[in-house]
C-alpha cells in the first residue's frame, strides 16, 4: 500500500517538473516487548515498527528520502551489525528493501539520482550501495561523525562497509533560509529546492529532518528525532518506556534532541496537520505509517520564482 503526494513546480523554466510522493515501508522491525515499546500488546510479543522512507518520482528522476536496511543486509547480519540486528530483530525480506520495491513499480535502480538522509544509522542508509550512482545528500556534521568518529559510541554506532563502494557524497552545511522558526535550513541544489534539509541534531551529531513541500502543505519527515506519535501529543507528550530508553541509548546531545522534540511540537500546534499546515511523521512508528499511506492524495503545486 501506498500514499501519492502530487506535486508540480514550473520555477525552472521550459517544460515542468512534477512531483509523486509514495511512503514505503523498507523494513520492517520486531523487537521483543510490544507492550513497554509500542503500548500494544504484551511483553512477549513482538513490536511493529517501520522504517518509514519516501519514493518521489520527479521528471528530473527518482529521489529517496531515507532507504531503510539494503540488499546486502538482509542477505547478512554481519554487515547489518550484530548489536543492531539483535536489538532491531527485523524481517530479512530482500523484498522490503527499496531497490526491491522499485524494480516492483517498473523502474531500474539506475532511475534514483538523489537519496536525502536522515541520518547514517544502518536502518536508515543500508540500502544506498543498491543505488552506486545515485548522489547521497546528508548534513556534513553526519558524514563527520561516521567517518571520524569522536567517540566510541560512534566509533560503533556506524557500519563501514555501507560506504565502502564510495558513494557520490553530497555534504552540506546547516546554513540556508529560515523555515517556519528553524534557522538553519540547507536548501539543495536547484533541481530538488523543493526539498529541505531540517537540522534536528541531538539523536546523532548530524541528525535531520526532510521537508518537502506540496500544495496542501509540507512533509516533514523527522527521521529519528521522535519514535512514537505519542511524544508529538499536544496536550500531553509522552512515549512509550520502551522508545525512551531507546532513544536516551542511542542519542549523542540529550538536551538537543529533547529540545528539538519540543520545537516539533511547537510547529505541529502553530501550522497543524492541516489542509494548510505541516503534516509531521517519523521512521518507526507504524501507525503514522499506516495513517500516511491511507491519506488522500496531495494535490499539484505551481510556484514560480
Amino acid at each position: 500500500m501506498i500514499c501519492a503526494h502530487y506535486f508540480h513546480d514550473i520555477s525552472h523554466g521550459g517544460a515542468p517538473l512534477s512531483y509523486k510522493i509514495h511512503h514505503l515501508n523498507c523494513a520492517t522491525l520486531c523487537p521483543q516487548g510490544s507492550k513497554i515499546i509500542t503500548g500494544k500488546g504484551t511483553l512477549f510479543e513482538n513490536a511493529l515498527l517501520s522504517c518509514h522512507c519516501l519514493l518521489i518520482e520527479s521528471n528530473d528522476g527518482l529521489i529517496l528520502v531515507d532507504t531503510g536496511f539494503g540488499i546486502q543486509d538482509m542477505h547478512s547480519i554481519e554487515r547489518m551489525g550484530v548489536g543492531a540486528a539483535r536489538a532491531l530483530n527485523p524481517k530479512q525480506l530482500p523484498e522490503e528493501t527499496a531497490v526491491r520495491q522499485l524494480e516492483s513499480r517498473g523502474f531500474k535502480r539506475e532511475d534514483v539520482r538523489h537519496i536525502v538522509l536522515t541520518h547514517l544509522d544502518v536502518d536508515h542508509a543500508g540500502g544506498i550501495a543498491d543505488f552506486p550512482n545515485a548522489q547521497i545528500h546528508l548534513l556534513e556534521a553526519e558524514h563527520s561523525a561516521a567517518t571520524k568518529p569522536q567517540s566510541l559510541q560512534e566509533k560503533f554506532r556506524y557500519q563501514r562497509a555501507m560506504w565502502s563502494h564510495n558513494p557520490l557524497w553530497q555534504l552540506h552545511k546547516p546554513e540556508g533560509e529560515t523555515w517556519f522558526g528553524f534557522d538553519s535550513v540547507r536548501m539543495l541544489e536547484n533541481s530538488l529546492h523543493d526539498i529541505l534539509l531540517i537540522p534536528l541534531l541531538g539523536h546523532s551529531r548530524g541528525h535531520c529532518g526532510v521537508a518537502v513541500a506540496s500544495e496542501e502543505g509540507w512533509l516533514l519527515h523527522c527521521g529519528d528525532a521522535y519514535f512514537h506519535k505519542g511524544e508529538m501529543n499536544l496536550s500531553k507528550p509522552k512515549g512509550t518506556l520502551g522508545t525512551s530508553l531507546i532513544q536516551a541509548m542511542d542519542d549523542t546531545n540529550r538536551k538537543q534532541r529533547i529540545s528539538n522534540q519540543r520545537r516539533l511540537r511547537e510547529l505541529k500546534r502553530s501550522q497543524g496537520n492541516s489542509n494548510a499546515g505541516i503534516t509531521l511523521f517519523c521512521s518507526h512508528d507504524h501507525d503514522e505509517f499506516d495513517e500516511c499511506v491511507s491519506c488522500k492524495p496531495r494535490h499539484l503545486i505551481t510556484r514560480t520564482q
